[in-house]
Formats: C-alpha cells, sequence, structure tokens
C-alpha cells in the first residue's frame, strides 16, 4: 500500500460510492473507493474519516487535518527507525495520507478489514462483552498493547489524551491471529511531549488496560 499513498498523491482524487461503517467523537468512517480524476481509474481497499464540521467550518478542519498528519509523520518516522534497529514498535495501516476535496477533509487509510474479510474489534468496547474474545485470545492483544504503550513511553507519544485512553487501537483478527494497529491519531493524541506527560499518559493507559484485564472475567 505505501506504493499506492505515492501514487495517490500525485495527482487529484475524489471519495465516491461511500458506505457509512461507523463514527466517532472526530470523525464519521466511510469504506470508499478513489477515483482518479485525471485517469478516471478506481482504487478500492480505503477508508475515509471525514472530519465533523469539515464543510461548515473548512479552516478548523484544515488546521485539524494537518495537526493529525503532522502526529502521523512523527509516529511513522518512529516506527521505521525502530524497525531498522530492530526494536517492538506499532503496527500501522499501510496508507495515512489527508484528504480535501471542495470544504471536506479527512484522512484516508488503508481499510483494515480488506472489504470485509477480516474482523475488527473496537478494544474499548471488548471488555463490555460486546465481542466474543476467549482467554488467549485476550492475552496476544494485551501482550500487543503493553508493546505499544512501551514504544508510546520512549518515544514521547501521548495516546491517552481523550475520556478513553485505549481509544487509539483497533483489533483485527487475520486468520484467527489478533494484531492490534494503532488508527484513531487526533485531538486527544499528541507527539514529541514533555517527561511529565509522557508519565502522565503511560500510567492512565496502564490502569485503563488493567481495569479492562481485570473486567474480562475469564
Amino acid at each position: 500500500m505505501f506504493g499506492l499513498e505515492r501514487r495517490l498523491k500525485k495527482t487529484e482524487i475524489s471519495a465516491i460510492d461511500r458506505k457509512k461503517i461507523g463514527t466517532g467523537s472526530e470523525v464519521e468512517v466511510s469504506r470508499v473507493k478513489l477515483r482518479y480524476k485525471e485517469f478516471d481509474k478506481k482504487i478500492e481497499g480505503l477508508v475515509l474519516k471525514k472530519l465533523h464540521g469539515s464543510e461548515k467550518q473548512p479552516d478548523w478542519a484544515e488546521c485539524q487535518m494537518q495537526d493529525i498528519l503532522r502526529q502521523w509523520k512523527f509516529i511513522k518516522r518512529a516506527v521505521r527507525r525502530r524497525k531498522k534497529e530492530g526494536l517492538s514498535h506499532f503496527l500501522l495501516p499501510g496508507t495515512i495520507r489527508g484528504y480535501r476535496e471542495g470544504n471536506e477533509q479527512g484522512i484516508l487509510m488503508t481499510d483494515l478489514t480488506e472489504g470485509g474479510s477480516n474482523q475488527i474489534y473496537d478494544l474499548k468496547e471488548i471488555s463490555i462483552g460486546y465481542y466474543d474474545i476467549d482467554q488467549a485470545t485476550w492475552i496476544k492483544i494485551r501482550e500487543q498493547i503493553e508493546r505499544d504503550i512501551q514504544m508510546a513511553s520512549e518515544e514521547k507519544i501521548n495516546l491517552a489524551g481523550g475520556p478513553y485512553p485505549l481509544d487509539p487501537w483497533l483489533i483485527v483478527i487475520k486468520d484467527n491471529e489478533p494484531q492490534v494497529y494503532l488508527v484513531d491519531i487526533g485531538g486527544y493524541t499528541s507527539v514529541n511531549v514533555s517527561e511529565y506527560t509522557v508519565k502522565r499518559s503511560t500510567l492512565k493507559l496502564r490502569r485503563a488496560l488493567e481495569k479492562m484485564d481485570a473486567d474480562m472475567q475469564f
């Protein structure tokens, strides 16, 4: 998908054939196809996270989008460096880029469901019984979250700024194995933060994970 990301930057695109699959405090999420305006070519396999209020407040949405992309740039750079050094790192969608058409702004990402063939779990909803997760699967999920919390701490990334500290992650079940992806970066997150903010964020994340672990009641 990295080749796709480079190609998308070279020409004007339009999100078409939208199918809404979710909504959050900051975005509306739709599975989309992209149409190259220059070549009239369609690309599948992406989701669009359209920023709320982008039509009515385009200047504000543009600033928000640029801040989100700035954070993603910092995170992707850290992931690339850690890969080269053989260190553990976040799993990220292959494509993460801005989208702008008229007064509409948002973030385009790889569709982690792969067109619906993979199951997607919202991490913060697992403990309330919304999904059927067995103990062995939960242990694998928890270990990956612990890995990401450690990376966030080492790279000075604050992921726990919102009301739900574990909100930035999605669980992808592929071939019956869970993979934890970092996907939600926005107004509640920040990068290159102070040591105090790092410690506070890490503590909130670990406490939230401990509470979820206790709530699973296997």
